[in-house]
């Protein structure tokens, strides 16, 4: 059966819940999601309460259902640069860190655009890239 972006692939660098959420709709539509998971663990898979399956709290298995997994170090130099790999060849990238840390690491939106100028460079944050509450952090919008 045919879904609707069954040919799109999609790097997920999000975290916690409406990134992971906004991506798993995009995998039960049929994309090829690539979570990228830093080697200690992505905050999602632990919660303060209740059981654990695993090693990840119920919710993460929730979240992540569809999507390929591969755990990258985008704090060393070869992780930014194997990650530049897959966005060569991905058609979506989406963040859900605080404003700038994309920027940070090497992989706004222009430097991203170097490597695939046809991405789509999703970014979901709290209070938006822009305004005065631009600089606090937040989980949900």
């Amino acid at each position: 059966m045919e879904t609707i972006l069954e040919d799109i692939r999609i790097l997920d660098l999000t975290h916690v819940w409406m990134g992971p959420w906004t991506t798993m709709m995009l995998a039960e539509m049929g994309a090829e999601v690539i979570k990228v998971e830093p080697p200690w663990g992505a905050l999602g898979r632990i919660e303060e309460r209740g059981p654990m399956y695993g090693g990840a709290a119920p919710s993460f298995h929730h979240l992540n259902l569809g999507k390929k997994d591969i755990v990258i170090n985008l704090k060393e130099p070869k992780g930014i640069k194997l990650l530049k790999e897959l966005l060569a060849k991905s058609d979506v990238i989406i963040s859900n860190f605080a404003p700038g840390t994309m920027e940070k690491m090497g992989l706004g939106y222009e430097e991203c655009k170097k490597i695939r100028p046809n991405i789509i460079y999703g970014v979901i944050s709290g209070f938006g890239d822009t305004g005065p509450y631009r600089p606090y952090s937040s989980y949900a919008p």
